[in-house]
């Protein structure tokens, strides 16, 4: 029962991230790494949330909806960014 619950509120924590916000930018991604691993490992978030895309235009897309929201870029490289608000 309870790894039902957890599986609910993660798609609801992460679902809002990916599958409205991204979804209504009309940009394709998804995520994966430390953040979720903790999630589900039951620890405290203590990482940040990474995200991939299908292929460079989304990417592009997403680090334009990321700078007009005034994100702050911590790093960037020709294979990534890291980006916080």
């Amino acid at each position: 029962m309870t790894d039902k619950i957890q599986f609910k509120n993660a798609v609801e924590r992460y679902g809002k991230l990916i599958l409205n916000e991204m979804k209504e930018a009309n940009i394709t991604c998804w995520l994966a790494g430390g953040a979720l691993r903790d999630y589900f490992s039951g620890v405290p978030v203590t990482t940040d949330y990474d995200m991939f895309f299908p292929n460079e235009a989304e990417y592009k897309k997403a680090r334009e909806y990321f700078r007009a929201k005034d994100c702050e870029v911590k790093w960037e490289s020709d294979k990534g960014c890291k980006e916080r608000k």
